[in-house]
Order: C-alpha cells, then sequence, then structure tokens
C-alpha cells in the first residue's frame, strides 16, 4: 500500500513538472513569436510594428529593423512621421528617441545604430536643453531594463516570462497593429487625442514672476562645448554617413521662460555654437 502511494505521489509530481514546465515553454515561445520590444525580430506576419515606448523598444529597432537613416532626439522629435523623412531623403528611416534625453543618452543609441548598422543619414534635433546639460556617458543605468540592452541570452528570461509582456504588452501591439487607422510612421508619437492650441498653452503656461539675473558663461559654457565636442567625435569618426544637424522650433513662451529664468545667453551660447 505504501508504495502505491509513492508511485502516485510521484506521478503527481512528475506530471506537475512536466506540466509547469510546459506552460513556461509556451510563455517563452508566444513572447518569442510575438516579441512588442522588437528583441529578437522585427514584426512577423505583416504585422505593423507598434512603437510606443522607447526604452524598452528603441534598442530592439536598432538590431532588428531594416534601415538605413536614423531619426535621434528628444520628445522634439517623437511625433515625427518617419514616412516624411523616408519619402524626402529616398531612405528607410526608424527613430533613436530618448524622451529629455541629454546629448550622452542619444549618441548611446546613435553608436549602437552606427556600429551595427551601415547608416546612410542621420537626422539629429539639437535640442538646447541637451546642450545645456552635463555630457555623461553613463546610459543605460539600473533603472533602464538592460536585459533588452546587452548580447546576453542568460538574462532574457526578465523578458520571456514577464507576466506584463504577455499579458498587456502583447495584446495592446496586437490591438493597435490591426487597427486600420493606426499609423505605424508615427513611432512614439504622443500628440494623439491631444490639442496644441495656442490658447491651450498660453492657458497652462505658468510665467515666472520675476526676471532673473543671467547665468554666467562659467557656468554653461563649458557644459556646451563638451557637448558639441562629443557630436564632432561621433561625426569625424563616420564620414560615410551624412549627418543633418537642425534646431527644433520652440515656441514663444518657451522664449519667454527662457529670458525670465536667466538663461537666454545661455541659450544663444548653445545653438550659435553648436552652429559653427
Amino acid at each position: 500500500m505504501e508504495k502505491v502511494k509513492k508511485s502516485k505521489k510521484h506521478s503527481f509530481i512528475k506530471g506537475f513538472i512536466i506540466f509547469a514546465g510546459s506552460l513556461l515553454i509556451l510563455a517563452g515561445l508566444v513572447v518569442y513569436i510575438f516579441d512588442p520590444f522588437y528583441h529578437y525580430h522585427a514584426p512577423y506576419f505583416s504585422m505593423k510594428p507598434v512603437l510606443t515606448m522607447p526604452e524598452y523598444q528603441v534598442m530592439g529597432t536598432i538590431k532588428n529593423f531594416p534601415h538605413d537613416s536614423s531619426i535621434v532626439g528628444s520628445s522634439m522629435a517623437e511625433n515625427f512621421d518617419n514616412s516624411d523623412f523616408d519619402k524626402a531623403f529616398g531612405c528607410t528611416s526608424i527613430k533613436l528617441i530618448k524622451t529629455s534625453g541629454t546629448t550622452g543618452q542619444l549618441l548611446y543609441y546613435l553608436k549602437e545604430d552606427l556600429k551595427r548598422n551601415e547608416i546612410k543619414n542621420i537626422f539629429y534635433s539639437l535640442d538646447v536643453s541637451a546642450l545645456e546639460t552635463e555630457y555623461k556617458e553613463d546610459f543605460p543605468d539600473s533603472s533602464m531594463p538592460l536585459y533588452l540592452y546587452d548580447d546576453n541570452p542568460f538574462n532574457d528570461v526578465q523578458y520571456l516570462f514577464n507576466k506584463d509582456v504577455i499579458c498587456k504588452y502583447i495584446p495592446y501591439m496586437l490591438a493597435l497593429s490591426g487597427n486600420p487607422s493606426y499609423n505605424a510612421g508615427k513611432f512614439y508619437s504622443f500628440d494623439s487625442d491631444k490639442s496644441f492650441s495656442a490658447y491651450d498653452a498660453i492657458l497652462h503656461y505658468e510665467r515666472p514672476a520675476e526676471v532673473l539675473d543671467s547665468v554666467p558663461e562659467s557656468e554653461y559654457k563649458p557644459i556646451v562645448d563638451s557637448n558639441i565636442s562629443a557630436l564632432k567625435e561621433v561625426v569625424e569618426a563616420n564620414p560615410d554617413t551624412t549627418f543633418y544637424f537642425y534646431i527644433p522650433t520652440y515656441s514663444c513662451l518657451w522664449w519667454d521662460n527662457a529670458y525670465r529664468m536667466g538663461q537666454i545667453d545661455e541659450t544663444y551660447y548653445a545653438i550659435e555654437e553648436s552652429a559653427k
């Protein structure tokens, strides 16, 4: 009798292990096939790419999306339609976006792209805020999904068996990709259902009450110069790539805020030096 009980117990444990293992394999296979962060491949089954989370998806597009050009920038470049660049320059582009990105963060993506692919054009948004932020090569850091950034297959378990990926991001990807009105060219855009009218802008603008003294040149010049120097190094190291640098347009309210916060001289310096 005791042997029968042990046999049944062992059979149950064995069956449970097989069942649990099968579920894990199935979960990992589902994530690999649909791959919402494009860590392994570009979209299968002629699905439209759904790119809404730059920190999780930019590296995947660098590694796996066919392209010969890249649009680089912060949120100032997020709402561009890639197809506009593709038509104008006869290219195939992706976006290398970091919201509120610094020069160091944007150059990390750009260097990875240039290292892994033959890039014909770089369209680089020279955001003043990035030029005015201290240049650091500390990206990606521990706040990022590092398993998507390295080439270590062993830590991919954090992606392959991720409950949010399976229950949230894959269904979202399938729903949006199957929507006929979804424009896949507007990677990472945030303008959907939002108003950018002058009235709304003024309504939400908190104007500084006082005009502060101008920031001394000794504070911003070394920072701006180091960012420009880092950009020049990348350009000079890639003579076969054409770089298009541009200053994104800012609203009158943005300029008013810069003036009242004592940052207007700093802003002019960043723009003039980068233009040189």
